[in-house]
């Protein structure tokens, strides 16, 4: 039994170790580019049913430090049933060389915002495309912090966007705590410049490269993960560079689900990309949830009177705290411990309720007035 604990452990260990490494590795070659020499950038976003939020969001995007005659804003409204697209027509009126507003007619496949994204990157006139979402706050550093990675070997920078809570500060610690998480695994595979996973809210690539992996139509129809196919596709034609943006000025916060349940559909949606994830992806994702799972397991039973399991459960916590606060120096962030004690809890119950439904089950897109279902 001791023996089987420690390769257990062993295992689990093991994932953190090996993407720390290539962090820290990353993190310290990083050389930051002459920004003198700024490439121009498109920054495209899909808006759907953003009302509440489009003005400020804009207003951010309009605010970037980055010289204003080297980026260009198009936003695209995806069939928006609110006031989203005339308050955004609005704003571009007051901007007409630097906001584009477009309608996205199309809705091709299962997920709309891909066709709206596509639509935008078509009319884009910039070397670089960097992607981030309505209901985000972009710093005024954002794009100057992204500029400084994109060097000519580079094809593709990935940047931290944590999830946070404007009603409750327990939820909110919960959410940054989930996407350090999610970021750790980004950063990490990014770092050793394989692509497994990142986030669509802050994300930037060469337009060459994305047309020659055959943009969106190249990456399978689902719901959720287009940003990952992305990443994996431009990873897995090996003509350049992978970086993740570790600076603070480069972070975006994002406004997260409001409820349990609305986080739980949104982690089915996410999860359900992973049916289309490489078989070697796949297989070090099922190793260590699997070996997190029988950690608890055997953690839990162990409270019955058995230290040599009870201690399992302790030695995997510490290991996950140790993990993510690294994790959290490297990105100049800091580790709520009342955020770490709800995750190190919700993480695996969240897991087992979400994956039965977005391996077998069907997955909805997340506005509530649409009517896409669909089989997963």
């Amino acid at each position: 039994m001791l023996i089987a604990g420690t390769i257990l452990v062993s295992i689990y260990l093991l994932y953190p170790t090996v993407l720390l490494v290539g962090m820290v590795i990353a993190k310290y070659r990083i050389t930051h580019y002459n920004v003198d020499n700024r490439p121009f950038v498109s920054v495209v976003v899909a808006a759907h049913n953003h009302q509440s939020e489009i003005e400020r969001f804009l207003t951010a995007l309009l605010q970037q430090k980055y010289d204003v005659s080297r980026f260009e804003i198009i936003l695209v409204d995806d069939g928006s049933t609110d006031l989203t697209l005339s308050r955004a027509q609005e704003i571009a009126r007051c901007h007409p060389n630097r906001l584009t507003v477009l309608e996205n007619q199309a809705n091709r496949g299962k997920s709309r915002k891909k066709s709206a994204l596509a639509l935008g990157i078509q009319s884009a006139r910039g070397e670089w495309i960097a992607l981030t979402d309505a209901d985000t706050t972009p710093p005024a550093s954002w794009l100057q912090a992204l500029a400084e990675h994109m060097h000519p070997q580079t094809v593709l920078i990935a940047g931290y966007s944590p999830q946070q809570s404007h009603t409750s500060t327990w939820w909110s610690d919960f959410l940054v705590t989930d996407s350090l998480a999610s970021a750790f695994v980004a950063a990490g595979t990014i770092s050793w410049n394989f692509g497994v996973t990142c986030t669509g809210r802050n994300l930037a690539y060469r337009r060459q490269e994305f047309c020659q992996i055959g943009g969106f139509a190249a990456t399978p129809d689902t719901l959720s993960g287009d940003d990952d196919f992305i990443l994996q596709k431009i990873a897995k034609s090996g003509k350049g560079k992978l970086v993740y943006a570790f600076t603070p000025a480069s972070h975006i916060p994002a406004t997260g689900p409001a409820t349990i349940g609305k986080f739980l559909a949104q982690k089915q949606r996410h999860l359900s990309a992973g049916k289309k994830y490489s078989r070697f992806s796949q297989f070090n994702y099922a190793v260590f949830h699997l070996c997190n799972l029988l950690l608890i397991g055997a953690g839990l039973y162990g409270l019955g009177g058995n230290i040599h399991l009870f201690i399992l459960l302790p030695i995997k916590a510490l290991i996950d705290v140790i993990a993510i606060s690294v994790f959290c120096r490297l990105l100049g962030s800091r580790l709520s411990l009342r955020g770490w004690l709800l995750w190190e809890i919700g993480f695996p119950l969240v897991h087992l309720l979400a994956a039965p439904k977005s391996f077998f089950g069907r997955v909805r897109w997340k506005s509530d007035d649409s009517n896409v279902s669909t089989p997963t």
